[in-house]
């Protein structure tokens, strides 16, 4: 009996003692290989995120932009002006997918001939919301069903008295 003890551990630490170093270097490099993944991962989505932030900021202000225009306002204040080609026009030249003019209840008044499918109504967009309070509104999001993304920039269009009266979306794919 004692000589199988005196087996047992000899024996033990030629099995036990390289299976643990065979797992504390499995975990190292395990480890070392999920830190640059998470690494890489982090660079590939900042590159994503640059590119994203370029492809959009020229549209962020060019709402604001339209809002001046007194053609909106006056279609606002209910001068019966069919604004359906200026959007057009606008989307066409800025490349956006749609532009519209809505009322401070959310009512489209006027739209640009895009189709935007699956589109948010408006008061449910937090964009909208910010824009009747003066501020420029961004609103992005993503369809499941399609696999689109959707940016919508807007912005207040005030009246002579510097009123809100309405607000007008530039939506961009």
């Amino acid at each position: 009996m004692s000589r199988v003890r005196s087996v047992i551990p000899p024996f033990a630490l030629v099995i036990v003692l390289p299976a643990m170093l065979g797992f504390a270097g499995y975990v190292s490099v395990f480890r070392t290989s999920i830190g640059s993944a998470q690494e890489q991962a982090q660079a590939t989505l900042r590159l994503a995120l640059d590119r994203f932030h370029g492809r959009t900021e020229r549209f962020r202000t060019l709402p604001a932009l339209i809002a001046r225009s007194g053609d909106l306002a006056a279609a606002l204040q209910g001068s019966g002006h069919d604004l359906s080609d200026t959007l057009s026009r606008i989307a066409d030249v800025s490349g956006a997918v749609e532009v519209e003019l809505l009322t401070r209840d959310g009512t489209q008044l006027a739209r640009s001939q895009g189709a935007l499918a699956n589109a948010p109504p408006a008061q449910a967009r937090p964009s909208f919301q910010r824009a009747l309070h003066g501020a420029l509104g961004q609103h992005y999001s993503f369809n499941t069903q399609t696999g689109g993304r959707l940016s919508s920039f807007e912005h207040a269009v005030s009246d002579a008295d510097r009123q809100i009266i309405g607000v007008v979306a530039l939506h961009v794919d």
